[in-house]
């Protein structure tokens, strides 16, 4: 099972590390619970215009379903009020969502998030924020 993973991890990894930009969490599906996204582009102006979203900008992000990314998720286009920043290579990322969390990265242990779960954005930082 554990080449399977692995295997799958260096699937993505191959084709999705120069896709995406970088690591950050939304808020999904509920409030208050966070899932791991990544970073693909800057929203097009037209859609930021359309959702009447110009003012804080927006973020266009993959949002992949674990344990298989490369199977499925959602495009999201989400205002940078509601993106916020973690200490997440891509890497760790892709490997957080293929083994659907058991391995967090060696910085990001169970216990760790559980430490900072009260507080509303994890590491403080959001994207609007200067």
């Amino acid at each position: 099972m554990y080449s399977s993973f692995d295997e799958m991890s260096e699937m993505l990894l191959d084709s999705g590390t120069e896709s995406f930009q970088e690591v950050v969490l939304v808020e999904y599906p509920v409030e208050d619970s966070y899932c791991v996204a990544f970073v693909t582009a800057e929203t097009p102006p037209n859609i930021c215009e359309a959702t009447e979203n110009v003012g804080p900008g927006m973020t266009t992000v993959y949002l992949p379903m674990a344990p298989n990314p490369v199977m499925g998720g959602f495009v999201v286009h989400i205002s940078n009020e509601k993106v916020y920043e973690v200490d997440m290579t891509v890497e760790e990322g892709v490997q957080s969502v293929v083994t659907s969390g058991i391995a967090v990265g060696e910085t990001h242990d169970v216990e760790e998030v559980a430490t900072v779960s009260g507080n509303a954005n994890l590491t403080g930082d959001r994207r609007d924020s200067p």
